[in-house]
Parts: structure tokens; sequence; C-alpha cells
């Protein structure tokens, strides 16, 4: 833009001192002297005799001395002067005028340029901001969803571990079942029990029918009956033995250790102790029938 302006000046220059230098009147134009074009021509006839030179000197010198001539040609000069003024004047003017109206149309230019500017600076400010709304907004949506993920999962780690626990604690309440069962299978069991009961010879004491496992025994407690040869214990499906007769349904378990005290006698797995009701205490020597229990 400035280049444009030094130009413009430039060319403003050099028109102005053309105008200055090339005359604006022809030789025949009126106000100038009489004798303009006598000297135009003189000029050219002394190029061809010197004796026309001096005659053209003394043409030349003539209206310088005649002061009849002096002051129409002094007019002359100051009405031609008036007008290059003037165009000066007003070219000047009219110069100044555009540079005024490039610097105000650059001023415009400038200022439109940093309306632009300012427009397009908000613009990206704007569109800064909603891309960090959106950036927040995604950021905010992928937390929640990782959160919920999280809660999730911690849920079902929760459930895992408590369905863990669970089956622990019923897998340990069935080993403590079957602990108790094999306890209790272990412990010694009362099948049935009774008192003896004198028959024929004084009897007493208690006896029952206990199985711990697989094994059958029948205990006696504080036994107390007569010595005698072949004491044998009998067992009988009947409710009670009364008499040496009732003996003869019955099944021989063992011979009597000892009339009296705490004895035990095991019984081989065949006997089912739970099928039989009453034992008792046979003397097969005398066939007397000592005592008997029966068992509930």
């Amino acid at each position: 833009m400035k280049k444009q302006i030094f130009t413009s000046l430039g060319v403003l220059v050099f028109a102005i001192v053309l105008w200055n230098v090339i005359p604006t009147q022809s030789p025949n134009q009126p106000g100038l002297p009489q004798n303009f074009s006598t000297l135009q021509w003189a000029d050219t006839t002394t190029q061809e005799t010197p004796s026309n030179q001096q005659e053209l000197t003394q043409v030349e010198t003539t209206p310088e001395s005649s002061p009849s001539t002096e002051e129409p040609t002094q007019q002359i000069v100051q009405e031609d002067e008036t007008p290059q003024t003037e165009l000066k004047t007003e070219t000047q003017e009219k110069a100044t005028k555009e540079q005024e109206a490039q610097v105000a149309a650059e001023a415009e230019s400038q200022k439109q340029a940093e309306a632009e500017q300012k427009a397009k600076q908000e613009t990206e400010a704007k569109t800064k901001a909603e891309q960090e709304a959106e950036a927040k907004k995604q950021a905010e949506a992928e937390s929640q969803k990782q959160a919920e993920a999280e809660q999730k999962a911690k849920q079902e780690a929760e459930a895992k571990a408590k369905a863990e626990q669970e089956a622990q604690a019923k897998k340990q309440a069935e080993a403590a079942a079957a602990a108790k069962a094999a306890a209790e299978a272990a412990a010694p069991k009362t099948l049935a029990s009774g008192n003896f009961q004198t028959v024929e010879v004084g009897t007493s004491g208690s006896v029952k029918f206990v199985k711990e496992w697989n094994k059958q025994t029948i205990q006696i407690s504080n036994l107390n009956t007569s010595s005698a040869p072949n004491l044998e214990l009998y067992l009988s499906k009947a409710g009670s033995i009364s008499s040496s007769a009732g003996i003869g349904g019955s099944i021989k378990i063992a011979a009597l250790r000892s009339p009296k005290g705490t004895q035990s006698y095991s019984v081989p797995a065949n006997i089912d102790l739970s099928q039989y009701n009453s034992i008792a205490i046979h003397c097969t020597a005398f066939n007397k029938l000592f005592g008997s229990a029966s068992l509930r």
C-alpha cells in the first residue's frame, strides 16, 4: 500500500515539473510580444548566414531598450504563473485528499481486520469451550461408567464371596453333621436294658444290650447269684423266661464268668440283639433257672 502511495506522489511531482517547463501559449497567442515570431524566425535564419547574426542581435536587444514593450511582457509572465500556481495547489490538495482517503481506507481495513481477528478469536474460544465441555462430559460419562463397572464388579465379588462362605459353611455343617453322626455311631448305644429277677435261685443285678460301631456287647453290672457249675447265659425273643422249659427256644451266648460283679460279653455280628427281649442265667448241671431279665 505504501509503495502505491509513493508511486502516485512521484507521478504527481513529475507532472508538476513538466507543467512548469513546457510553455502554455503558442507564439501567435494574444498577449505575447509582437516581435516573438520575429525572434523565432531570426533564430532560424541565423543558422544560415553569419551576416544575419548581427541583425538578430539587434532585433533581440531592441525590445529591451524600448520602454514601451517591457510592461506587457511582465504582465504576460504574471498571468502565466497564476494558473500554474492554482493548478499546483489543486493538485496538492487532491493528492492530500487522496492520501487522507488512502489513510482512512487503511484504517478502516485495519479496523475490519481487527474485527475479523476478534471474531475469529471469539469463535475459536467458543469452539474450544464447547470442545472442553464435551470432553468434560465424556470424561464424566466415562468416569460414571467406570464407577458403575467397579460397583458391579464389587457386588459380584461380594456375592461370590458370600456364596463361597455359604458353601464353606454348608460344607462345615455337613462335616460337623457327619462327624456328629460318626461320633454318635462310635459312641456306645444302649439298645435295651433291664434288671435280673430271681426265678429258682436268688439272683439280682442289671443288664443291657450295647452297640458300638459294629460291635455288640452284653454288659452286666452288680451281678449277685449263687455259685454253681455250668452257669450259662441265654437269649430269648420272648418277653420273659419264667422256667427252665423256656430255655428251649433260646440261644446260648456264653458261659457265666462269675456269679458276682460287673462283666461284659461280646455278641457275634450274625446275632441282632435288637431282636431279643430277655436274658436268663441257667445251670445246665442241675437244670435250674437261677434268674432272668426282661429288656426294654
